[in-house]
């Protein structure tokens, strides 16, 4: 684990692997290491850089809240710290988001884009269907143990809630850094929309809006 001073935090940063980059930026309440299951293979071959956004796992606090703009700042300052000239992006759910950014900020830093379960507007980001609705309020209210395993069926595939499901939310937590039954104060505010900046036809519709932006702790 590496550490990058920022003028006003601390970013924590993974890296593994030799070969090409591949810069890896994960969704909202979640540190670097939700991305083991894939740096743990593509090491062979890639450089994987994953890094902790701000607030989050082993990076500092976020001053004033988070920002898209401000995460893609880190990102940059990640690869420049290391650098790496040019990486491979890939993003999920709210590092989409990120990934697409950087993509739009800067295009010759960015060998390619992989856009992985993510969104386009703030209404996708926060819509819910019955299923979703009814886990989120248990994860949110009721005995710890009934918020965590709402919040793990939240976040889980079904073939991943077999046998000692208690076992099972302790091995995600030590991804997401914290008990899930404790709701990281990020993920409070990640149905906030944003603006992408200086949207363009080749990547998304002009005037595309993005979920994110403004999270406030």
């Amino acid at each position: 684990m590496g550490q990058l001073r920022r003028p006003d935090t601390t970013i924590a940063f993974q890296v593994r692997g030799l070969g090409p980059t591949v810069l890896m930026l994960q969704g909202v309440g979640a540190r670097a290491l939700v991305w083991a299951p894939q740096m743990d293979p593509l090491s062979d071959r890639w450089q994987c850089v994953a890094v902790d956004n701000r607030g989050l796992g082993d990076s500092g606090a976020a001053p004033g809240g988070l920002r898209i703009g401000q995460m893609v700042d880190d990102a940059i300052a990640v690869l420049d710290h290391l650098g790496i000239a040019r990486a491979h992006v890939i993003g999920h759910s709210m590092g989409g988001i990120l990934a697409h950014q950087l993509a739009l900020d800067h295009p010759d830093r960015v060998a390619s884009l992989g856009l992985l379960c993510t969104f386009t507007t703030g209404k996708e980001a926060v819509s819910l269907g019955p299923r979703s609705f009814a886990l989120g309020l248990r994860a949110a209210i009721g005995t710890r143990r009934m918020r965590r395993l709402a919040f793990l069926r939240l976040i889980a595939p079904s073939s991943a809630l077999q046998g000692d499901l208690d076992a099972t939310a302790e091995r995600h937590a030590r991804v997401f850094g914290h008990d899930l039954a404790d709701r990281h104060p990020i993920s409070r505010g990640s149905g906030c929309e944003s603006r992408v900046r200086d949207p363009t036809t080749a990547l998304a519709p002009a005037g595309s809006h993005f979920a994110g932006s403004e999270m406030q702790d």
